[in-house]
């Protein structure tokens, strides 16, 4: 289930701590640098933070956005799972994310090649093909091991929401 992120705001930053350094950090930032996110105490200019909570109420992953309402798109996705295997952080952002190829424009994200999610990602570009690209940036940058890293960019224009 999604909730906003400020309701588990200190669970959500002290979560991302845990990952500092890490491969997954640089999988969520695109690069080798970590910082602290920050879950914002004001919902706007189109920013969007859910945390995804199980059945009782334990965070299982983070989910942010922007909205462009003007544009009638979304861009600047994140998505930071913090139970690995746990379904519910890939059905959660499944069903957001076809929430938006079906009523907005436009619906933009990137990931990085190595990242686990990227195989998913594959797998909704597939179901939408008919609006749907993957573009591919060659070795966008290389990680702390010397390893070159794609940057994916995935875009969804539905002619059909033109005028939201």
């Amino acid at each position: 289930m999604l909730k906003p992120a400020i309701c588990y705001k200190g669970q959500i930053e002290n979560a991302l701590k845990e990952y500092f350094y890490s491969d997954d950090m640089m999988y969520y930032i695109g690069g080798t640098d970590s910082y602290l996110l920050s879950v914002s105490d004001v919902g706007e200019n189109g920013h969007y933070q859910y945390a995804v909570v199980g059945k009782e109420n334990n965070l299982i992953g983070y989910i942010a956005y922007v909205l462009d309402r003007y544009s009638s798109c979304a861009y600047s996705f994140g998505a930071f799972s913090f139970d690995r295997g746990n379904p519910v952080m890939g059905k959660e952002l499944y069903n957001l994310l076809e929430r938006l190829v079906n009523t907005l424009h436009r619906v933009e994200f990137r990931a990085i090649s190595g990242n686990p999610a990227v195989k998913g990602y594959d797998k909704f570009l597939e179901k939408h093909s008919d609006i749907g690209k993957k573009h591919i940036l060659t070795d966008v940058f290389r990680d702390t091991s010397g390893k070159y890293h794609d940057d994916y960019i995935y875009e969804f224009i539905n002619p059909l929401n033109k005028e939201v």
